[in-house]
C-alpha cells in the first residue's frame, strides 16, 4: 500500500518525503489514511473541490471601500463594516489591520 502513494506522490510531482521541510512533516495518521483512499480507488493527492460557500475575496476596491469608511466615521465598528461590504468578521479585520494597519477600531 505505501509503495502505491509513494508512487502517486511522485506521479504528481511532490517533492519526495526527504525532501519535506521539518515543520511540514506528513504524519503517519495522513499516510495511513491516504493508503485507506488510494486502495479505495482515490487516483490524486490534492484535494477535491468542497461544497459550501466560497470564500469571499479580498480586493483592491472593498479595501478602498474600508478605508473610506473609518475615515469617515472613526468610531465605526468592525460589524458595521461586515454588514457594509458582506465580508466575514474575521475578512474584516484582516483589512482593518493587516491591509490598512490601522491599530484601533470601535468594537462595540
Amino acid at each position: 500500500m505505501l509503495d502505491r502513494v509513494v508512487a502517486v506522490l511522485a506521479q504528481s510531482g511532490d517533492q519526495p518525503l526527504s525532501l519535506v521541510p521539518v515543520g511540514k512533516m506528513i504524519t503517519k495518521q495522513m499516510i495511513w489514511r491516504w493508503c485507506h483512499q488510494f486502495c479505495n480507488g482515490r487516483q490524486q493527492v490534492r484535494d477535491k473541490p468542497r461544497h459550501g460557500r466560497p470564500r469571499t475575496a479580498i480586493t483592491d476596491e472593498k479595501v478602498i471601500k474600508v478605508d473610506d469608511m473609518i475615515k469617515t466615521n472613526w468610531r465605526i465598528t468592525i460589524n458595521e463594516v461586515v454588514g457594509e461590504h458582506g465580508m466575514g468578521h474575521q475578512r474584516s479585520h484582516k483589512v482593518v489591520n493587516d491591509f490598512l494597519e490601522y491599530n484601533k477600531v470601535s468594537t462595540r
